[in-house]
C-alpha cells in the first residue's frame, strides 16, 4: 500500500512539473487535506518524503495565482518549519524552498511564515 501510495504521489509531482496547468487540477481534487495528514503523520518511509515533494513542487508554481495564501490557509507553515528540522537533506531543502516560494508570494505570506519561528529553527540546523 505504502509503495503504491509514494508512487502514486511521485507521478503527481511529474504531471505538476511538466505541466504547470494541472497544479490547479491537482489541488481542486483535495490533495491538499491529504498531503497535509500525511506530513503531520510523518508515516511510510518514501511516502511522506514524496508528499513534501509535492508540497514543494505546489508551492513553485507561479503561473497559477493564489497558491501560497492557500497553503497558509491549509496550516503548512508549522508542518513545513518542522521538517526543516530533518537530518536529510533533501526534506530539508523541500521544506524551506516550499516556506521561502510562500514568503515571496506577499507582505501578509512573509509575515506568516515569519511568525512560524522558522528563523529560530535555522539557527539551530
Amino acid at each position: 500500500k505504502l509503495r503504491v501510495a509514494r508512487r502514486a504521489l511521485q507521478s503527481l509531482v511529474a504531471i505538476a512539473l511538466h505541466h504547470p496547468e494541472a497544479t490547479l487540477r491537482i489541488i481542486n481534487c483535495g490533495v491538499l487535506v491529504l498531503l497535509q495528514s500525511l506530513l503531520k503523520k510523518g508515516e511510510g518511509e518514501g511516502v511522506w518524503q514524496a508528499a513534501l515533494q509535492l508540497v514543494f513542487v505546489i508551492s513553485s508554481e507561479m503561473k497559477v495565482p493564489g497558491i501560497p495564501p492557500l497553503l497558509l490557509a491549509n496550516g503548512f507553515a508549522p508542518i513545513l518549519v518542522q521538517h526543516v528540522r530533518s537530518n536529510d537533506t533533501s526534506v530539508r531543502r523541500n521544506s524551506l524552498g516550499a516556506l521561502l516560494r510562500i514568503a515571496q508570494y506577499g507582505e501578509d505570506e512573509l509575515r506568516t511564515v515569519r511568525m512560524t519561528g522558522v528563523a529560530e529553527v535555522l539557527v539551530v540546523v
